[in-house]
């Protein structure tokens, strides 16, 4: 696959440096991936684990021991086992090791880190400018429609920004820390979340959502981790909780010779909340998941910027669309991934939402920014949200339950996007 697309042009190398100095739980395949160009085969992933699929344990544990690769530890999830061991080494060469002398059908892979989209690094496709908060509208779309997003959590003062003092609650994980070890300042995924649950209640003003903190302060979750998150909002028919409705993830990464998340397989044997994802931001072809998980009926959501109609058309972009009935033209975002496994996209440049207080620093140096509550921000992590909220909005337009009859008539009535953009969902 022909792809120029690079590791988040000079502000991922600046953030994958940092983040490989200073934490022990980070490395990345190539070791030298982030000074290159190209992003066709690299991924993030947490040193020494291994993720196996339950029906081949006992054959990878085999392997391990013949490899002489101590195997420390072994917890049980759904669908898959998480092995922790004494190697931590790249797990790429170890991985095809085993598959060679066990048998390629042995299903085991790294524990893949993924980020908050952002894209392919820990930031979104800009970094965060400060804007005045929204103010709410006095409106009842979204009623009766619940929502989980999976996130970096909700600012601390959350409920003082007007956009979410009602409806909207902190998960069992609490509200996020929004500091970087030592420094005093916000950290670059800092407000993630917040900014999210704002895009949301934009669209669908009174929908109830429910933000589940995952992501750690550099914007960071692994695979394992994500699943066990997804699997905590599913409860046991004899528990009084209720699934939410839709599920936002607005988060994501590459893997190992671009395999799906094997740590998601399970979600493939049950019904499951509509599960909407960012489809990441490194102006790539190649699949991003968990957005590209469509076996799973997780629906892929890229980002689309508006062109005044003066201007000719972008040089990044292979086509402009216009949306029929209106004077807008839409382009991709010079950031989006884009391919056949996205289903849709919507606006995601520019946007302005809600955020967390405090001095940031930008990762290319630069003075402070003072933020208090609001940004803008630019990324398909503000398009997925988009989308979720206008899903609420047909559900209560519609008398819907099912949020997957809701999208389906949502994407049956947009029209197309961009090529390699799906529908256009505004």
């Amino acid at each position: 696959m022909a792809d120029s697309s690079t590791l988040g042009g000079n502000r991922g190398r600046i953030r994958a440096e940092q983040l490989l100095r200073s934490r022990q739980d980070f490395s990345l395949h190539p070791p030298d991936g982030h000074r290159r160009a190209s992003i066709t085969d690299l991924y993030f992933y947490r040193p020494g684990h291994l993720l196996v699929h339950n029906d081949h344990v006992d054959d990878v544990t085999r392997e391990l021991d013949r490899h002489r690769v101590e195997l420390r530890d072994a917890k049980a999830h759904r669908g898959f086992t998480h092995f922790t061991t004494s190697a931590r080494s790249d797990p790429h060469d170890l991985i095809k090791r085993i598959q060679q002398t066990g048998g390629r059908h042995l299903r085991v892979t790294p524990n893949h880190l993924l980020f908050g989209v952002g894209g392919w690094m820990t930031e979104p496709a800009t970094e965060p400018e400060p804007a005045d908060p929204p103010e709410p509208e006095k409106s009842r779309v979204g009623t009766g429609v619940s929502m989980a997003i999976i996130d970096t959590g909700l600012a601390k003062d959350y409920r003082k920004l007007k956009l979410l003092n009602t409806g909207v609650k902190a998960g069992p994980g609490g509200c996020e820390d929004p500091y970087e070890r030592g420094e005093g300042l916000l950290a670059h995924q800092a407000g993630h979340g917040t900014f999210v649950a704002g895009v949301v209640r934009q669209r669908a003003p009174a929908v109830r959502i429910e933000e589940i903190r995952v992501l750690d302060s550099h914007g960071i979750v692994d695979e394992a981790s994500l699943s066990d998150a997804i699997a905590s909002l599913l409860p046991a028919s004899s528990s009084r909780r209720a699934a939410p409705q839709i599920i936002n993830l607005s988060l994501g990464g590459y893997t190992r010779a671009d395999a799906p998340l094997m740590a998601l397989d399970w979600l493939a044997d049950i019904e499951h909340p509509l599960i909407l994802a960012a489809a990441g931001n490194s102006d790539s072809t190649r699949p991003f998941y968990p957005a590209a998980l469509k076996h799973l009926d997780i629906a892929a959501v890229g980002a689309v910027e508006e062109v005044p109609p003066v201007d000719g058309d972008l040089p990044h972009s292979n086509e402009i669309v216009r949306v029929p009935g209106q004077q807008d033209r839409y382009a991709r975002a010079w950031f989006s991934n884009h391919g056949d496994w996205v289903t849709c996209s919507a606006p995601g440049v520019d946007i302005v939402s809600t955020y967390q207080w405090g001095y940031y620093r930008p990762l290319d140096g630069g003075p402070l920014r003072s933020f208090n509550g609001g940004a803008r921000w630019s990324g398909t992590s503000f398009a997925a949200p988009r989308v979720a909220g206008a899903l609420a909005a047909r559900m209560q337009a519609d008398r819907l339950d099912n949020p997957h009859e809701a999208f389906a008539r949502l994407i049956a009535q947009a029209p197309a996007g961009p090529p390699g953009l799906g529908k256009l969902i505004l």
